[in-house]
């Protein structure tokens, strides 16, 4: 089995960048960008494997767009933003029942520009949501729990503006 560490990662910076994984290990150390500075736009696709980013965050659109891809496999991570930063958009997409998601503090949707969740089957954890202006989660199947329940106190939708939570399934 291989593995790939890094202290940092960021696709797309003023230009486009992509990275597929479907196997093995990635482990990121501080945060991982996706789509820094407008025109900026970055693409993340796991198809299987491992991304641990458990003491590190996860950043989809930095005042650009960013792109999540997660068809299979395991993602761990500290935090999680999409579309949060003024000026960004981003769309995180959970794709099938073999699929995994942690995030051990908040996740925040929205905030910038665009921010997308949508979860169509998996299991997906995270220690608190916020849905911020501008800010859409879709649980459209499989499991979702934050903060241990399935929306606790420590949840938001429309933080600071307009934002919307669609669950059809799950």
């Amino acid at each position: 089995t291989a593995s790939f560490t890094t202290n940092s990662m960021t696709l797309g910076i003023n230009g486009h960048g992509s990275f597929f994984m479907n196997a093995n290990s990635i482990h990121i150390n501080n945060y991982l960008n996706l789509g820094q500075n407008s025109p900026g736009s970055g693409t993340f696709t796991i198809a299987g494997g491992t991304l641990l980013a458990g003491s590190a965050d996860i950043h989809v659109g930095v005042s650009g767009t960013g792109t999540f891809n997660h068809n299979a496999g395991s993602v761990y991570a500290s935090s999680l933003s999409v579309g949060s930063v003024t000026g960004s958009s981003g769309t995180y997409t959970q794709g099938n029942q073999y699929s995994s998601l942690s995030v051990s503090y908040t996740e925040i949707i929205g905030g910038g520009t665009s921010g997308i969740f949508t979860q169509n089957l998996g299991f997906h954890s995270c220690g608190g949501l916020t849905l911020a202006a501008n800010g859409t989660f879709n649980l459209a199947g499989g499991t979702f729990n934050s903060g241990y329940t399935t929306l606790s106190s420590d949840d938001y939708i429309g933080d600071n503006g307009t934002a919307t939570f669609n669950q059809t399934g799950g």
